[in-house]
């Protein structure tokens, strides 16, 4: 007897007689999973019939055979499934007519659904109207009874609907029942003696509502699975603009890769251009050193001229000494041309130098963006470089100032010999040379011969020659002059060069703040990124949810069919309860004892646990991990 027809019969018993003085007779008795003997009290006499002997079965009777008990005695006489396995059930329904008592009554509960249960056969289901019919064919036969209540209850723990109808033998004076079993236990589609109208109506069978609202519950997932697709291809979309970000990206990463080889190169090239800038700065110290020294060359050959014109009668006597003083001062005076001629060659070293510097340069512009520590450095190189020119002009200064005789000047020419070797002063060979050159004049003339490469003081030159010695320092002179503007030049040219070079600068600084707020802008769309892609794992695992639910209830169907298909469908409900719930554990779908023992509510509440979880249990996120 399945859970449903046991607690509608327990209630037909305690509602319609006496149970511990009533009298009553059950039809088809046998105790399979229980039966409504369970429900009687003790001293309630309870007289079971059935067509085989086992528990609960008292008399043994023959199929459409009379009933061994006395008519219009038993206070309720109940058939509790039996009648679907009743080839001919309106007859059975008299019979237990009879055996009730007047103002007694008599209780049938047959399924109004379910699967085909052999026992042996399975002939008929039942609707409330049924109640109708059967009161009609017993009045047709000549027996008072009348409907009380009839309905269709609703399922319990298993997947039977229960057609219940409760009818009462006259004549009676006694009124009728009106407290009715339909307002205990849920049902549908109730009929009561007291109005012709159907109360909690409906059309469609528990099976039908329950298949709706599956269907219903399929198609909102359907319809999430389709929402679910619309949000994975808005989900691609923004993958697709995150890969065309990720490749502006990866394109901007390029170019500060290249950038930053070009800086490499750029750092090089400024390394080169610095030792370059010195080289020249070395160059320009050597230029104005030997622009000094010419200067000082071309005074002391002033006066020497003047000593000479002073001497011309008195060294008169020595004209052989002056033609080879003479002949020494034009190989001094072809020295001095090629010397010349030397930083003319120099100087067409320094502009090709310096055009390889412009070519260099104009190649960097092209290809710096940024020169960070070269300022620094560059200007440092401008302070030494003026520090020498301001040291260059005061030493020349200083030569210049010297004043008194020949010795004097060679004497302070030797103390500023000392002095400048402390302190490194680029002039220090210059005050030697000075020192060297006047010391001789402290000698006697005729004591000491000239060295090669400087004239001697005491010597006397024609005045023809003082005149070509003269217009040749002048040419020298002017020659020097024009160096010291080219190297005036140059430097105007090394600070139009650092002007170019700040300029550079100051765009890469600009490129900098660029490359900045592309990073910030790169950080906000990772940001962007990572939110997106906490959405995307929350959509994604709600769907695989209702997936998971979809398959879930699919593979439950499957193994429910199973379970009820062949021979398994002609075990009694209990039984096949059973075998549903060891192939639902065997196959790792579901555990009830598990559940049960997980959740202790559900337990408490007596429902089973796979209408729980199915109902309830799925939505309110409960599970047994058997693997899902």
């Amino acid at each position: 007897m399945h859970d449903s027809a046991f607690r509608i019969g327990e209630l037909v018993m305690r509602t319609y007689c006496d149970l511990a003085h009533a009298k009553v007779l059950e039809i088809g008795s046998l105790n399979v999973n229980g039966c409504l003997r369970d429900a009687a009290a003790p001293t309630t006499i309870y007289i079971g019939l059935d067509l085989e002997p086992g528990p609960s079965v008292d008399m043994v009777i023959a199929p459409g055979g009379e009933y061994p008990v006395e008519n219009d005695s038993f206070d309720l006489v109940m058939a509790s499934s039996v009648f679907e396995h009743d080839p001919r059930f309106w007859e059975t329904f008299l019979r237990m007519c009879r055996a009730a008592r007047p103002g007694g009554h008599i209780y049938v509960n047959a399924p109004s659904n379910g699967t085909v249960h052999r026992y042996p056969m399975d002939y008929w289901r039942f609707y409330p109207d049924a109640g109708l019919a059967l009161a009609d064919y017993a009045r047709a036969c000549g027996l008072e009874v009348d409907l009380v209540e009839s309905f269709t209850g609703h399922r319990h723990s298993d997947v039977w609907n229960d057609f219940v109808a409760v009818f009462r033998k006259g004549p009676s004076a006694d009124p009728l029942n009106t407290a009715f079993v339909y307002q205990r236990y849920p049902c549908s589609n109730v009929r009561t003696w007291q109005s012709s109208a159907v109360f909690h109506g409906s059309e469609a069978t528990e099976d039908m509502a329950m298949l709706a609202r599956l269907r219903r519950q399929v198609d909102e997932a359907a319809a999430q699975t389709d929402a679910t697709e619309a949000l994975r291809d808005q989900i691609a979309q923004l993958e697709q603009a995150l890969a065309q970000k990720r490749q502006q990206e990866q394109e901007r990463s390029d170019e500060l890769t290249r950038l930053a080889a070009a800086m490499a190169g750029a750092d090089q090239d400024r390394e080169r251009l610095g030792s370059e800038n010195a080289d020249l700065a070395s160059r320009a110290a050597v230029l104005q050193s030997h622009l000094v020294q010419r200067q000082e060359e071309v005074d002391q050959a002033w006066l020497r001229v003047r000593e000479l014109e002073a001497e011309r009668e008195a060294l008169r006597d020595q004209v052989e000494q002056l033609h080879a003083a003479q002949a020494k001062n034009g190989a001094e005076l072809i020295e001095s041309e090629k010397w010349v001629y030397d930083l003319a060659g120099q100087r067409r070293k320094l502009e090709q130098r310096l055009a390889a510097v412009e070519v260099a340069l104009a190649a960097a512009e092209r290809t710096i963006v940024d020169l960070k520590r070269d300022g620094a450095v560059r200007e440092q190189q401008l302070r030494d470089h003026h520090e020498t020119n301001r040291a260059l002009a005061g030493g020349v200064a200083r030569l210049r100032a010297l004043r008194g005789s020949a010795e004097q000047i060679a004497a302070q020419a030797h103390d500023l010999h000392s002095q400048w070797h402390a302190e490194q002063h680029p002039l220090t060979g210059l005050a030697a040379f000075v020192r060297d050159a006047l010391a001789p004049e402290s000698a006697p003339a005729s004591s000491t011969m000239p060295r090669e490469d400087e004239p001697s003081v005491g010597q006397t030159v024609p005045a023809q020659h003082k005149a070509a010695l003269h217009a040749n320092i002048e040419k020298l002179v002017a020659r020097v002059t024009e160096q010291q503007r080219a190297l005036f030049d140059e430097q105007a040219r090394t600070a139009q060069l650092h002007e170019t070079i700040a300029a550079l600068r100051a765009e890469a600084l600009g490129y900098h703040a660029k490359a900045s707020t592309a990073l910030e802008q790169l950080e906000v769309l990772r940001a962007e990124h990572g939110q997106q892609a906490r959405k995307l794992r929350a959509v994604e695992e709600r769907a695989a949810k209702k997936d998971r639910d979809l398959m879930w209830m699919r593979r439950l169907y499957q193994l429910m069919d199973y379970a009820g298909s062949g021979w398994r469908g002609l075990l009694p409900p209990a039984l096949r309860r059973r075998v549903l719930n060891r192939l639902l554990i065997g196959k790792r779908h579901f555990d009830g004892p598990a559940y049960l023992e997980k959740y202790a509510d559900v337990a408490a509440s007596g429902m089973d646990p796979l209408r729980h979880y199915v109902n309830h249990g799925m939505a309110e996120g409960r599970f047994v991990d058997l693997g899902r």
